[in-house]
């Protein structure tokens, strides 16, 4: 990889660690999931850098299309540069990115994207940028850094990255609170119970100790009970409980497998869990949708129904990092070639068991 990428921030350190402690030992960490498959189709002939599969990293509903962000130069059989529109049919460009799309989010109307570049279409915009429907435009100045997650709360755009969280009312930039260490980064971004949620890599939040994970009010950051012992890499909302998915084994006083539930009081073992670490999350048919896996080599998509977890892909050849769902079809994204037997260029689509 070129630079810590926030799907999957894996220090050596880290990685040493989930091979030891996720991928030698699989039975003591998880239960045994269902096993039956689904199939996977492909999109087209997906996204692409020259004759390597592009890299997905984000994905988001837009006019009724599927928007894709990432790290390619083509989508089907036409050039789109690190971000494209799928339509259910066929593969157009939404103008150019001139650098890695990580996140997107809608806000007013507008699709919002943010990541590593310094020009959307035409226009010079640092790290994020607004589509209108027809063209890009800068929101201001831009953010003090890259891009790695956006989300909406209290009427104003939030986006994080390394070192910085910071929102826009519309007209101006501010920092939200004292914020994080500059070495340290805001990876994952969800609302919960009207409070703002940040997960990451971080220890501190304005200056005072929150493990990875903490809350929003309006007016001051908060710890989120104990926190994780590594980082927070996605969140979302599932049956009124706030979830979060990282690198993670340990939140609060709850030994997890990458992923954990906060019922309000306490984080809590999600039936225990079925992925060493998990990178994405999205939610279809009322069911959580995760992706992630073991180590470096075991790559998964697992569904969790309420009550046991089961696999619906365990063949994948590298990481899954963004999914979404669209006309009740769940797409997900990553870097990988090949996914439920089937040949794919960085995307794919579930159409059934």
């Amino acid at each position: 990889m070129n630079r810590p990428i926030p799907a999957l921030c894996i220090t050596f350190s880290l990685i040493v660690l989930l091979l030891t402690a996720c991928s030698d030992d699989k039975s003591t960490t998880s239960p045994s999931p269902s096993t039956a498959k689904p199939e996977w189709a492909a999109l087209g002939s997906g996204v692409t850098w020259g004759s390597f599969p592009g890299l997905v990293y984000t994905m988001a509903l837009y006019g009724g299309d599927l928007i894709v962000g990432g790290t390619f130069r083509d989508a089907g059989d036409t050039a789109a540069l690190n971000i494209a529109r799928w339509n259910g049919a066929g593969w157009s460009p939404l103008d150019a990115i001139s650098g890695d799309v990580y996140a997107m989010t809608l806000f007013e109307g507008t699709l919002i994207a943010g990541g590593a570049f310094l020009q959307a279409g035409d226009t010079p915009a640092t790290y994020i940028a607004r589509w209108d429907g027809t063209s890009w435009e800068a929101l201001g100045d831009g953010t003090p850094e890259e891009v790695w997650t956006l989300t909406v709360f209290g009427g104003e755009l939030i986006a994080g990255g390394p070192g910085y969280i910071s929102r826009w009312n519309g007209v101006t930039w501010a920092a939200l609170g004292a914020g994080i260490g500059s070495n340290d980064a805001i990876i994952a971004l969800t609302t919960y119970d009207g409070d703002l949620i940040a997960g990451g890599s971080f220890t501190e939040i304005d200056g005072a100790p929150a493990h990875r994970i903490a809350f929003w009010n309006g007016a001051t950051w908060n710890p989120l009970g104990r926190g994780m012992n590594a980082e927070v890499l996605s969140l979302i909302v599932h049956d009124g409980a706030l979830v979060a998915g990282g690198l993670f084994n340990q939140a609060g006083d709850s030994i997890v497998n990458g992923l954990a539930a906060w019922n309000g009081s306490e984080w809590l073992s999600l039936g225990g869990g079925a992925l060493g670490f998990v990178n994405t999350m999205t939610l279809h048919d009322g069911d959580l949708i995760a992706g992630g896996g073991f180590g470096t080599t075991d790559f998964r998509v697992v569904r969790w129904d309420g009550v046991s977890w089961e696999i619906l892909a365990d063949d994948l050849d590298h990481y899954v990092r963004a999914m979404a769902v669209r006309q009740d079809t769940l797409i997900v994204g990553g870097s990988f070639s090949e996914i439920g037997s089937v040949e794919v260029n960085g995307i794919a689509g579930w159409i059934g068991e």
